[in-house]
Parts: C-alpha cells; sequence; structure tokens
C-alpha cells in the first residue's frame, strides 16, 4: 500500500480520536462503548492502531521519537479529562493507551525480524 494511505489514515484517526476524547461522556450515555473493559480495549485499540499506521507512514523521525509523541499524546487527552466538566480522568486509560502503543510497537517488531 502506498505511504500516503498509512499517513492519511493516521492523521485521520489522531483527529478523530482527539475529537472524540473532548467529547461529552453524556454523548455517549448509556452506551457499550463506556462500560469498564470495553472503554479500555477501545483505547488499547486507538493507540495500537495510530503507533501501527504512524510507524507504517515511515515519517522522517526515529521510531523511539514516534513512540514517545504518542506516549505523550495519551497523557495530554487524559489530562484533558481532568479539567473537562464532563470527562473523568483515569490511570488505567494511560495504562491501556500505553499498552496498545507497546503492542503496536511489538507487532513492527516482530513483521520486520520475521
Amino acid at each position: 500500500m502506498p505511504i500516503f494511505f498509512f499517513r492519511f489514515s493516521f492523521f485521520s484517526l489522531s483527529i478523530l480520536f482527539i475529537f472524540l476524547s473532548i467529547l461529552s461522556v453524556d454523548t455517549f450515555n448509556n452506551s457499550i462503548f463506556t462500560s469498564g473493559l470495553i472503554d479500555k480495549f477501545l483505547h488499547f485499540f486507538a493507540f495500537f492502531a495510530l503507533t501501527t499506521l504512524g510507524l507504517l507512514s515511515k515519517f522522517k523521525i526515529k521510531t523511539l521519537l514516534m513512540i514517545a509523541l504518542l506516549f505523550i499524546l495519551g497523557i495530554f487527552l487524559e489530562i484533558i479529562h481532568f479539567f473537562h466538566p464532563y470527562r473523568v480522568f483515569e490511570l488505567l486509560d494511560i495504562v491501556a493507551n500505553t499498552l496498545g502503543i507497546l503492542a503496536g510497537l511489538g507487532l513492527n517488531f516482530f513483521t520486520k525480524k520475521y
């Protein structure tokens, strides 16, 4: 697949995730997406997808910098939740984000190795 597709997908998903993270929880009230483990899985999957697409995009930055920026994005979005009147800061969201980043990095490592 062309690199343009990966880059477009990376930036599109980044914008979508940032937008969804600042919406009020009431938007998703009584939704399956706000229940416990599913919420953590969505955090994991979001950052797994961002990491995978970011690495496939072959940006002219080091892999470690890409990982650091995604980690900072995850923390920044949770800090926004701390100050947002209708959102809640959750440390487990940061853990799920980090595990998603590490899984994406692991997938990249193993696909390059084998």
